[in-house]
């Protein structure tokens, strides 16, 4: 393991994704596909946990934010 001395860190910083997908509409997306299933409303959301995810516009990367 490396050791460093007489180095800090000097800031940190975070972005989120401008655009917020609810799991609400991944559903209405999948609605078809998920009545075909027999799947109910709202299990991605009660699988995952997850309200909603952020991403970036395509092609953006994540590392040029």
């Amino acid at each position: 393991m490396t050791s460093y001395k007489h180095v800090a860190i000097q800031s940190v910083a975070a972005v989120d994704a401008p655009q917020r997908v609810t799991s609400a509409w991944i559903e209405d997306q999948l609605a078809p596909a998920a009545s075909r299933l027999g799947l109910a409303s709202g299990t991605i959301r009660m699988l995952t946990g997850v309200l909603a995810r952020r991403m970036w516009a395509e092609g953006v990367m994540p590392s040029d934010a």
